[in-house]
């Protein structure tokens, strides 16, 4: 291939396409005609001399070519926009954006008001938005650039432009009301192990926002052969403190401080399960410059957030946006981070 006269805006196609999936979405994520990005294949295909994304069912599946060639020329494109977006010193209070996360309605309890707390006095203008995940693919939405951060628990094995590192672990409690007579009888106290056999036997209340009737609970519980009765659902998870109130129910959750003390009544500890790790996650490929304030967010959060069960994944990053709202959550959370270890 003659780099001299290779045109450089064949490899923006080249990324819509690995991002989309799709002629018509590619072409619509860059501005282009769906024609226009087909002729931009083809001539792709012939300076690579690879097809490069070959039709199956509904998709444009890259082929191992376009795979192995996507991590570099990703990171060019990343590198050109963060070149493009440098143009002056970062001003925090100008942001008027919104940053949107996807997860349980319970982070927005956990989470949100305390990072909006750390955000407001320096990026007044700013927005955080958050939608519920457990009906929505979160790995599409990120893709799609449709969500900024998850906040999830661990989502197993993820794509190559994924990378995540633990950041802490959150265990799950029992949470019975202070006269609940099976704990009672079985002269149980606040923080003491509940024992399986009647665990299993309590009545529960499960919290389900997409109407399932089972949890990460469940699958541990099967794992030893065993199951737990239900008896109440609620789609939200400030449902079952009031639910609690009941002398026979019972509800497994992670531990925190958002029950009301009137209803929050006896907690104690669940050890078949020991709890999940909490990630922060971000794109692999990403430049210093783009990454650098998503890299100092858990800095951010650990000095907001005491001990709350919380991930966080950056989305990937969409080439030739220089003003795209990851970079300047970016930036945002670099001077938080800045500021914070000014203050300390």
């Amino acid at each position: 291939m003659n780099f001299a006269t290779f045109d450089l805006n064949l490899l923006r196609v080249f990324d819509a396409l690995m991002r989309e999936r799709s002629v018509t979405r590619a072409g619509a994520s860059i501005g282009l005609s769906q024609p226009a990005v087909s002729n931009a294949l083809s001539r792709l295909r012939h300076h690579f001399a690879d097809e490069l994304f070959v039709r199956r069912a509904n998709d444009m599946v890259p082929t191992p070519k376009a795979e192995g060639l996507a991590p570099t020329l990703q990171k060019a494109l990343s590198d050109i926009e963060g070149a493009m977006a440098d143009q002056g010193p970062f001003r925090p209070e100008e942001i008027d954006e919104t940053f949107t996360f996807a997860g349980a309605d319970f982070f927005s309890v956990l989470f949100l008001p305390r990072l909006y707390r750390a955000i407001a006095p320096v990026a007044p203008r700013a927005t955080l938005r958050m939608i519920e995940s457990a009906t929505v693919d979160v790995q599409t939405l990120l893709r799609d650039s449709a969500i900024d951060m998850a906040l999830e628990r661990d989502l197993g094995e993820q794509p190559d432009w994924v990378s995540s590192t633990p950041l802490m672990r959150s265990s799950f409690c029992v949470v019975a009301a202070r006269d609940n007579r099976a704990i009672a009888a079985a002269g149980i106290e606040s923080g003491e192990a509940l024992p399986m056999d009647l665990f299993c036997a309590m009545p529960q209340a499960l919290r389900t926002s997409d109407g399932t009737m089972h949890g990460v609970i469940d699958t541990a519980l099967e794992r030893h052969g065993r199951a737990r009765p239900w008896r109440r659902m609620t789609w939200s998870s400030t449902g079952p403190p009031s639910i609690f109130r009941s002398r026979n129910s019972a509800s497994t959750g992670i531990g925190g401080r958002t029950a009301p003390p009137r209803t929050a009544g006896c907690a104690v500890r669940f050890s078949i399960w020991r709890g999940c790790w909490t990630r922060w996650w971000t794109h692999k490929k990403s430049p210093p410059a783009r990454t650098g304030g998503l890299q100092s967010m858990p800095d951010v959060l650990f000095g907001t957030l005491e001990c709350q069960a919380i991930r966080y994944a950056a989305s990937r990053s969409g080439a030739f946006f220089s003003c795209s709202t990851r970079a300047r959550w970016s930036a945002l959370m670099a001077s938080l981070a800045s500021s914070r270890g000014m203050r300390n």
